[in-house]
Parts: structure tokens; C-alpha cells; sequence
């Protein structure tokens, strides 16, 4: 069956002290384009390591 591509796990706001590791879960069901980070409107990229934001990564199956 077809479908629209969907979140299966959308991310969820978390609170962590300052400096640990927060880590954004999220899943998409039948992606049919690019995966892309926003964070308070501005565009992250579809890259695993963002340029200009050594803080930020993605991780988890690229072909997906």
C-alpha cells in the first residue's frame, strides 16, 4: 500500500544540563525526499554533520 510519508516517531522537546547530550529522536515512514533539521526556523541542511554547527549531528541509516 501506498501513503504520504509520515513521522512514525516524531521528536519531542527534551531538557538536559547545560553541556550533556540531547538527543532528538525521529522516524519517518515511506520518505520519498530528503531528511531536513529546522531549529527555530533556520534551516539545518540534510547533511550527517552540519556546516556552521559543530554542535549539531545527525546520526542513524543515511538510505533511509
Amino acid at each position: 500500500v501506498c501513503g504520504q510519508q509520515a513521522f512514525r516517531t516524531e521528536p519531542r522537546n527534551v531538557t538536559v544540563r547545560a553541556g550533556a547530550t540531547a538527543l532528538l529522536k525521529c522516524e519517518v515512514l515511506r520518505a520519498s525526499g530528503t531528511v531536513q533539521w529546522v531549529k527555530d526556523g533556520l534551516l539545518l541542511g540534510p547533511h550527517r554533520s552540519l556546516p556552521g554547527h559543530p554542535r549539531y549531528t545527525m546520526t542513524g541509516d543515511e538510505n533511509r
